[in-house]
């Protein structure tokens, strides 16, 4: 039998071949294997290893087999662990309810696998959905960034456009009034002359006016744009009295 031969040792395994001579210092019986300090070559040392082990396993052996068959029995199995969780991968252990072990028998019945085999494909697929939803998380938030800046780029273009509209409105009503208190006319709303250039027609006008366009524009003033408001910039313009 492969256990009582050590028939899975591989002596042209330079790492398996270190790890069994490190195991057999740790355990303190390497002087045993080799007693007189000799240096061994890999397929001598696992022959006599292999004639140790048998004389170990004998009703009668002798102490120092006996102790170094009893290391190599704790190493082959370490070894037979080792195979089967690079076979199996590693093995954990769970407190299932009935319930979920119920499910699990129906599942594996419908799925025709083993239990073992239905417990691993849904950690994979769970795994699998769970980095779906990461990537489209991700997706959602960098589309979610990119509309963030693209509606911050277009407010920004239209407050500078409605700064500079103001601006120009600013002049317009600025020069129109001044005109009007100047040389007497017609105003938009009544058709009363005006006195000519006076401080007070020129102020009565422009107020007016102002007013119409803040009664237009509603949400104008909560713009709150570099230039000021209307009357602000207007402000800049008006003549002293």
């Amino acid at each position: 039998m492969p256990a009582r031969t050590l028939t899975w040792i591989d002596p042209s395994n330079h790492e398996q071949m270190q790890w069994i001579i490190y195991q057999l210092q740790v355990k303190g019986v390497w002087n045993y294997v080799t007693p007189y300090g000799e240096s061994l070559e890999y397929p001598a040392l696992v022959e006599k290893l292999r004639r140790l082990y048998r004389e170990g396993n004998q009703p009668n052996a002798q102490p120092t087999a006996a102790k170094v068959t009893l290391v190599m029995k704790g190493i082959s199995g370490a070894q037979q662990q080792q195979r089967y969780r690079n076979a199996n991968g590693r093995q954990h252990s769970f407190q299932l309810s009935q319930e979920v072990i119920k499910d699990l028998k129906r599942l594996a019945k419908q799925r025709g696998d083993s239990q073992v085999q239905v417990v691993r494909d849904i950690i994979t697929e769970a795994a699998q959905d769970q980095g779906r939803i990461q990537k489209l998380n991700k997706a959602h938030q960098q589309e979610k960034a990119a509309k963030q800046k693209q509606h911050k780029d277009e407010t920004y273009a239209l407050r500078r456009m409605l700064d500079q509209a103001l601006d120009a409105l600013a002049e317009s009503l600025h020069g129109h009034s001044r005109l009007e208190a100047q040389v007497g006319g017609a105003d938009d709303t009544d058709n009363e002359p005006l006195d000519k250039d006076t401080h007070d027609a020129y102020q009565k006008l422009l107020g007016d006016k102002i007013e119409r366009v803040n009664t237009g524009i509603t949400d104008l003033k909560t713009q709150r744009l570099p230039g000021g408001s209307l009357q602000q910039r207007i402000d800049k313009l008006t003549p002293v009295s």
